[in-house]
């Protein structure tokens, strides 16, 4: 039996923080996070209902917007799934992405695990025996951040950060879960993308993107080294900035370029103080994608 429902949390024992430099293409693996002792064996009850479970994660989820929750079987054989395209992508690079979200390819990455998250570059899998559907998983993570460029200034860290928060709120706010932004300053360029999974609350959502933002794992991957790009994924949220600060070239490996120069002119930054945030020139907004 197959039922809709809602998603979300997946408490393991232990933080998974890898640093990374990555190139994404659609549907590129990036991380994954297995439960190492709840295992089902080949053949059960359970592995046939994870396996249709995974299938019909990808077609209800091609038609409803890049996500989907379900449950597949009865208990104790259970199987409870969910799949999320990030919205900063286009409808194709998720479609190709949910594509790769495949039963054996899940059980090749995570072997007879009952409890697992698999990261992709524009989507993610999750799935569990148990019931982890509108809780907040802030702790299973992932965290990759740019090893190219400088580094930023303390004060331009500050700004990021509250920048973040602000869009955190706003995305808790909208139907989709999420929100994207780009801002000019006096110093350069900021880009950021929040997102959490569609069935939390609005807040749900402002609990989990405001963990990130406050707990360790964010200082550890950005701030203690103020990268000048980052991306941290969790099991209820996604967190994404990218900074071109005086007119830096910085590492573009995971983010959608055309989102960043569609629409807006050439901006000349005037370099300001390392001790001074950044001001506002230019603040523009786009509607994440809807198919």
């Amino acid at each position: 039996m197959l039922s809709a429902s809602l998603s979300v949390a997946l408490l393991f024992p232990h933080l998974v923080l890898t640093l990374l430099q990555l190139q994404p293409s659609a549907g590129n693996f990036v991380s994954s996070i297995c439960s190492p002792t709840d295992k089902y064996t080949n053949g059960s009850t359970f592995e046939f209902n994870l396996v249709h479970l995974i299938d019909y994660l990808y077609r209800d989820a091609t038609t409803n917007g890049g996500f989907s929750t379900l449950s597949s079987g009865n208990w104790p054989d259970e199987a409870y799934g969910l799949i999320m395209c990030y919205d900063e992508y286009t409808v194709e690079d998720c479609i190709s992405c949910l594509r790769n979200t495949t039963s054996l390819e899940a059980s090749e990455i995570c072997p007879r695990s009952k409890t697992a998250v698999i990261y992709y570059d524009q989507c993610f899998l999750r799935y569990s025996d148990k019931n982890f559907f509108s809780q907040v998983n802030s702790h299973d993570h992932y965290c990759s951040y740019d090893t190219i460029s400088p580094p930023i200034d303390d004060a331009s860290m500050k700004f990021v950060i509250n920048f973040i928060s602000n869009l955190s709120a706003e995305a808790s706010q909208k139907p989709r879960m999420a929100a994207l932004k780009m801002m000019v300053t006096d110093k350069g360029t900021i880009s950021a993308s929040v997102q959490c999974t569609r069935d939390l609350t609005p807040q749900g959502c402002r609990k989990c993107l405001q963990r990130a933002i406050d707990n360790d794992d964010f200082s550890r991957c950005s701030g203690n080294m103020n990268a000048a790009g980052m991306r941290l994924l969790y099991g209820s949220c996604y967190i994404k900035y990218e900074t071109s600060w005086n007119l830096i070239s910085i590492n573009n490996s995971f983010q959608p370029k055309q989102y960043l120069t569609a629409g807006h002119p050439s901006v000349s930054p005037t370099p300001a103080p390392a001790a001074n945030p950044p001001s506002e020139q230019l603040m523009t907004s786009k509607s994440p994608t809807n198919f």
